[in-house]
């Protein structure tokens, strides 16, 4: 049986897996830049199709004047090559897109024409001239066309599950890219009928340069120390040691992409000095809930991080317990090995999402920490009117939700915390907020740290001198408008409202 038999079927099944993993791969070296909202799949999926659909168009027409393997073989190697040259031009496009566009939306789309439409283009050419191809030499060409896309689109569906499941999480990245340029570069060789001739060989050398080539954003590198810089299945994850923004402290802060360093944050941070101090200033905040409900022997905490709060908590709190909810595994093991997270049988971890554990949850608890960020924005479906529900539900009579939201309190940048802050005021009968950073500042963007009760309690400022009094101080008390919305399952563009911070 010879292999030129089948190729053309081998390598319609192949570009179909390459452009999925590719379009995968797409939106994880997009999200640090980026983010990951609706935006940017939308930019990316959206700029992907247009260009494979103009490739489907010129490669039936290239095909309709010439039609040969080599040929083929020649666009599989222009593929293999424009695919490689998205981590040679990475570095360049994500330098234009940020000096260029204020407006994710127009710099999320520049992005991904700049990075994937050639690629997209060649490969898009590949179906549509296989087929013709594979017409020339059967007369049936119904079935001819419906067994070649069949093919594409099983090899789309595996390509799906394999980069999704399991190339993302083990080889990253940049290391991917240079997988579906050799998989492309194979291809072409299988379309060449193995003959490795001279035509081939000069352009694959080419490509394989171009491969070993390791280009590196170093602007992100600036001023720290990076410990550890990798990707798991659902982000890029880095731990570096920098000074603490507003002070000369030495910190290990951990970042989950970009976004956070350029609005002058992190995700989570120790002191060096001191590990077990709270570094973040909105961390302190969540020891309000403790004023609240002051006995809290079981806490839920969703969205684990560095694990910093968790062992905080119960440092101050022996007798207590607390479940974390961290979707991501790796992070739990970067805490493990760079936060001082130690095995504890007063934690329970579950490596799950936030509402899927919710959906779910028969316990109830004294008090419930929603952290959890999808770039600087709660994820949607953790903010919802049926969210808010589950969350209420779990808590017992006097228990305490503690949330933190990034944004302004007023003015289009206050969008994300007013459109949260009446979802919540429409379940829980007092809700109080707490500007962290700016308390006499409504327009500016910061950590505000939300607390909602099912009992009513009344602050007033300065009252009491306690450990609690400097945070008490912070509480907002003036009119919160214009409202938004309730956020449902059915309707929460927070995505929206994050481009307008």
């Amino acid at each position: 049986m010879h292999i030129r038999k089948f190729a053309l079927e081998i390598i319609v099944f192949v570009s179909g897996a390459v452009v999925m993993i590719l379009e995968l791969t797409g939106m994880r070296i997009l999200a640090p830049y980026a983010g990951t909202s609706a935006v940017v799949w939308t930019s990316l999926i959206g700029v992907i199709l247009g260009f494979l659909s103009i490739g489907y168009s010129f490669g039936g027409k290239l095909a309709d004047r010439i039609q040969s393997f080599k040929k083929l073989g020649d666009i599989l190697l222009l593929s293999a090559a424009l695919v490689v040259l998205i981590n040679l031009l990475r570095p360049f496009g994500l330098f234009f897109s940020q000096n260029l566009f204020s407006d994710v939306r127009l710099g999320s789309v520049f992005l991904a024409i700049f990075l994937f439409g050639p690629a997209s283009f060649a490969l898009g050419m590949i179906p549509t001239y296989c087929v013709r191809l594979k017409i020339k030499v059967l007369k049936t060409s119904g079935a001819t066309v419906g067994r070649l896309y069949a093919l594409s689109t099983l090899g789309s569906i595996l390509g799906t599950f394999l980069g999704g499941f399991v190339l993302i999480s083990t080889f990253g990245n940049r290391n991917i890219i240079y997988l579906l340029s050799l998989i492309l570069g194979f291809a072409s060789a299988i379309s060449y009928s193995l003959d490795l001739t001279k035509r081939f060989i000069f352009p694959a050398l080419l490509v394989f340069f171009l491969a070993s080539l390791n280009f590196t954003d170093f602007s992100w590198y600036k001023d720290k120390k990076v410990i550890l810089d990798t990707d798991s299945q659902y982000s890029r994850i880095i731990v570096a040691q920098m000074r603490q923004p507003g002070s000369e402290k030495s910190i290990q802060a951990l970042f989950t992409g970009r976004l956070f360093y350029q609005a002058g944050g992190y995700q989570s941070a120790i002191y060096l000095e001191d590990p077990s101090v709270l570094a973040a200033k909105y961390l302190q905040f969540f020891l309000l809930a403790e004023y609240f409900t002051p006995k809290i022997e079981r806490a839920l905490l969703m969205g684990g991080g560095a694990y910093v709060f968790p062992r905080y908590f119960l440092t101050k709190n022996p007798s207590s317990s607390i479940d974390i909810v961290e979707l991501d595994p790796k992070i739990t093991q970067i805490a493990k090995d760079n936060f001082f997270l130690k095995e504890d049988p007063r934690i329970r971890i579950y490596p799950q999402d936030g509402r899927t554990y919710l959906n779910k949850n028969t316990k109830k608890y004294d008090a419930v920490y929603l952290d959890a960020f999808n770039d600087l924005v709660l994820p949607f479906h953790l903010t919802t009117l049926e969210a808010t529900n589950l969350i209420f539900n779990s808590l017992d009579e006097d228990g305490v939700l503690v949330v933190n939201i990034i944004s302004a309190l007023n003015g289009s940048s206050g969008k994300v915390f007013r459109a949260i802050y009446t979802t919540y005021k429409s379940v829980f009968p007092n809700v109080y907020v707490f500007p962290v950073t700016y308390p006499g500042n409504t327009n500016k963007i910061q950590n505000i740290v939300l607390i909602a009760t099912k009992e009513k309690i009344n602050l007033t400022k300065g009252e009491k001198k306690d450990e609690y009094s400097k945070y008490l101080n912070n509480l907002l008390e003036i009119e919160i408008g214009p409202r938004t919305p309730i956020l449902t399952d059915d309707f929460a563009p927070l995505d929206y409202y994050y481009l307008l911070m």
